[in-house]
């Protein structure tokens, strides 16, 4: 609630006046009632009397501090003070305490004792009948307690940060550890709970009478605006308004990381009052000028569940919800832009959530929109639409939807797959051409797939003459050897020699570890197959490419490709749309014997 008019009191001494004469005559505690001696008063004359302790200081040009002497306690102008007994006192005395700050989260009606007329009191333009009365503040932190100690324990609760800091929106680790509305609301609470909200409470530069909410409207009070309501504040010469000034300006600043004070101080000073700095912060946290606004309100509407993995809906409302702060703290959020994020949740992949998102926000937003046109919103019966309470539905549906597994979307799976298929038709495509180029007998201009080089080198044992496929040490190594039967004798050869012997007994199949070979006339030496699977194979390409009706690569429309075609043993490579023949393709004269 806003506070009470300000209350009529005798004018104090200055800190100054009463320090100098706490030292010349001592502790209160110690004065008595007649002070003996010679002294000189003000103007240098001597005082050689016995006076009492308020003649004494009048002959000084000072003023007493008398303990119950309540006219000395000065009145908040947020704020009020406190009667109550004190505990000390046996014959009903009581003591008056100052309390700082006013609610505006409370509809309760704090009554102030009026010390000139001895009477509890409310401002009349505030007060409501249907409100809760009470006498004092509505929260103990407001108390301003007088007293070095007292007065010390105050500040440090005021301006002492405790707990987590915030560390900005762009942190060096990038790891973001609360969102800025958080943090703007854990700032206000303390500032409320402690009694230093009043003087975040700033007016409008072109309407005085209308207030802002600093911490909420920070966009809508521009840094000379604020700048004038703290030269206000100070001139109103408020001893808590000062503190308050002073510690919330403390608070803040022990409330963020070093990274993002070091970076504050780069546009406020050590010293700025609460506002101020808190006005600063926000200027390098972002920008609130009408062109990052409108940056801010573009970057809302053009966001896309799709572009989340997993379409994933709590990651994409923090965006949501960080973003429309911003244009809500700028006074640039409307009720059009609820429709806007309700075509976000539409756009689900998910047909359950999309019809979920279409039925219960987006029809009723739109609803609400149109009768905010005509009828103001305080005659609406029901509850209205805010982003937040979109945002919260929408999480609790998708919490739900997942948790009974019904949840689905356009996941980044799939979408890895259709990148690998066209990687693997470009790479099907390039080898094609290559092959069509390379005929398959000169083996000297072979690609490197099958171990050897364009020189005849083989790139196994690097002698010449032959290449890796057909090198005797291929399978074992040059400095291995192999026992093997071979025309029913048990014989010893080096690395691969035995698959260069012709069997003599008649017997065309061998085993030989776990593998079967065969020989084959054709590749005169002991392969997976024999001489009649070569013709097995010409089949089979022949009639893949009469039952092909595609295209050619070069856009030219035929049965089939031919990519080499030179007798070698009627061998033809035969390439079919985006398939090819791979025992070709990868360099190999032998066809595994699982293929047939």
């Amino acid at each position: 609630m806003s506070n009470f008019a300000e209350a009529t009191i005798t004018p104090l001494p200055t800190d100054v006046e009463v320090r100098e004469g706490l030292r010349r005559h001592g502790d209160n505690e110690d004065w008595h009632d007649s002070v003996a001696g010679d002294d000189v008063d003000g103007e240098g004359r001597s005082v050689s009397s016995t006076l009492t302790k308020a003649e004494a200081l009048q002959a000084k040009g000072m003023m007493g501090w008398e303990e119950d002497d309540v006219s000395f306690l000065p009145v908040p102008k947020f704020g009020g003070i406190m009667k109550m007994a004190r505990n000390d006192s046996a014959d009903g005395k009581v003591e008056y305490l100052a309390w700082s700050g006013t609610d505006p989260e409370s509809t309760t009606m704090t009554y102030s004792w009026d010390i000139a007329i001895k009477s509890w009191y409310y401002p009349r333009t505030l007060y409501d009948e249907n409100f809760a009365k009470i006498r004092g503040p509505t929260r103990n932190r407001m108390y301003r307690p007088q007293g070095v100690k007292s007065e010390r324990k105050t500040a440090e609760l005021c301006a002492t940060f405790t707990g987590e800091q915030f560390s900005g929106l762009n942190p060096k680790d990038g790891k973001i550890n609360m969102p800025m509305k958080t943090f703007k609301e854990r700032v206000r609470a303390h500032c409320i709970e402690t009694g230093m909200w009043d003087i975040f409470n700033l007016s409008d530069p072109k309407m005085p009478n209308k207030k802002w909410d600093l911490f909420r409207f920070h966009a809508m009070l521009p840094l000379s605006q604020v700048l004038k309501e703290v030269t206000r504040f100070h001139d109103c010469k408020d001893m808590y308004i000062n503190q308050n000034l002073k510690w919330s300006g403390e608070y803040i600043r022990s409330s963020i990381s070093s990274e993002l004070l070091e970076k504050l101080l780069q546009d406020s000073s050590i010293s700025d009052s609460g506002p101020e700095a808190f006005a600063a912060l926000m200027r390098v946290i972002h920008s609130d000028s009408y062109e990052a606004l409108e940056t801010t309100k573009k970057t809302l509407e053009d966001i896309k569940l799709k572009s989340y993995p997993g379409e994933n809906i709590r990651k994409c409302n923090e965006d949501i919800g960080r973003l429309a702060e911003q244009l809500q703290s700028g006074g640039h959020f409307n009720n059009e832009l609820l429709c806007k994020i309700a075509q976000i949740y539409e756009g689900a992949s998910d047909a359950k959530f999309s019809q979920w998102a279409t039925i219960n926000l987006y029809d009723k937003v739109v609803q609400q929109v149109k009768e905010l046109r005509v009828i103001d919103k305080s005659a609406l019966d029901e509850k209205l639409w805010t982003c937040e309470l979109m945002i919260r539905q929408s999480n609790a549906k998708y919490d739900a939807m997942v948790a009974a597994g019904r949840y689905t979307s356009a996941t980044t799976q799939k979408t890895d797959e259709q990148t690998m298929a066209h990687g693997y038709i470009a790479a099907m495509n390039a080898a094609v051409e290559t092959l069509k180029q390379v005929a398959f007998d000169d083996k000297s201009k072979r690609g490197t797939s099958n171990g050897s080089s364009g020189s005849g080198k083989c790139k196994k044992c690097f002698k010449e003459g032959h290449h890796a496929a057909d090198c005797p040490t291929a399978d074992t190594g040059a400095t291995s050897s192999s026992t093997i039967t071979i025309n029913g004798k048990k014989e010893t050869f080096k690395g691969g020699e035995w698959k260069t012997i012709k069997p003599t007994d008649g017997k065309e199949k061998i085993k030989f570890g776990k593998s079967v070979f065969r020989y084959c006339e054709t590749c005169v030496r002991w392969m997976y197959h024999d001489k009649s699977h070569h013709a097995a194979w010409l089949v089979r390409q022949t009639a893949k490419a009469n039952n092909n009706t595609g295209s050619t690569n070069d856009g030219s429309t035929g049965d089939s490709t031919t990519a080499s075609n030179n007798g070698n043993n009627g061998r033809t490579l035969v390439a079919i749309g985006n398939e090819i023949d791979q025992d070709f393709l990868f360099g190999r004269d032998s066809i595994r014997e699982d293929s047939f």
